[in-house]
């Protein structure tokens, strides 16, 4: 029976939280991988090599396929729930969680016949491992399809995996390789505008909204100021412009404490990809 108000999505938001709470991130891909990380003095290398190397193992079995099947997408999550966990302030563990995906991709895993070894996610288009990061994209994806900045009932844990989600993704785009940049001139075009009508929906959490903005800045911000210079709709200098004295602004609201951190830290990434780009 659904409780008064609740709606199909609200149900699905619930079920969702307790698969990942109960499941993903109780699984052997998450221990190993928590465990890995954060262990004194491992590098990035050191915590994608036991993975890199099953992988091998499995191109060489029988079986590859099966055993890809019930690896691959269950340490994919694995991965993007431990993200969700990893505290956008943590930047150590969060930088190692980028170089991480960054070793991943560089290592190469070819099947008995000596070609790369692939995983089908779908038939028209196979991934190769790990370059390709079969899963992980998708499974980044639907992180960003079902969860809605704008809502005002999204709950305190909600908007704290997508703050370190938001970070990690902005980390990630500092490298072509693994480029999330939209969702960062998505998440400055939401915060601050300009908006197509003319005031931005008032039941939106803006507080929140722009703190997401301020840690793509943080995280990006010399990704942001690049993109924008290649000048599109809505992604150019003026862009720029409007979004950097947004966060001027915001440094003046009444916020808390995270919130000015985020704001000084945001202006101060700013600044110092602004002043890198009139040095070169």
């Amino acid at each position: 029976m659904s409780l008064p108000g609740e709606t199909a999505k609200d149900k699905w938001r619930v079920r969702n939280a307790v698969v990942k709470a109960n499941f993903i991130a109780h699984s052997p891909n998450y221990k190993q991988l928590y465990n890995l990380l954060h262990q004194k003095d491992t590098s990035a290398v050191d915590c994608a090599q036991p993975f890199i190397d099953r992988t091998i193992k499995i191109a060489a079995s029988p079986e590859v396929r099966e055993e890809l099947n019930e690896f691959v997408g269950p340490f994919a999550w694995a991965i993007v729930e431990m993200v969700a966990h990893t505290s956008y302030k943590n930047t150590d563990i969060q930088s190692k969680l980028v170089d991480f995906i960054h070793e991943l991709q560089k290592a190469v895993v070819t099947d008995p016949t000596g070609e790369p070894l692939s995983y089908n996610e779908n038939e028209d288009e196979p991934s190769v491992l790990w370059t390709n990061l079969p899963m992980f994209r998708m499974c980044c994806s639907e992180e960003m399809i079902s969860f809605d900045e704008d809502d005002p009932k999204n709950t305190e844990l909600e908007k704290e995996r997508w703050k370190n989600l938001s970070a990690f993704w902005a980390g990630l785009s500092r490298s072509k390789a693994t480029d999330f940049i939209m969702h960062g001139l998505h998440a400055c075009l939401n915060a601050f505008g300009p908006y197509d009508s003319p005031s931005p929906n008032e039941t939106k959490p803006i507080i929140f909204i722009q703190q997401i903005a301020c840690i793509w800045f943080i995280f990006a911000a010399d990704t942001l100021w690049h993109t924008c210079q290649e000048g599109t709709e809505n992604r150019n200098r003026e862009s720029w412009k409007h979004w950097t004295k947004g966060v001027e602004e915001f440094k003046d609201a009444d916020g808390d404490a995270e919130t000015q951190r985020l704001v000084d830290r945001a202006l101060e990434m700013i600044q110092k990809a602004e002043r890198l780009e009139t040095s070169i």
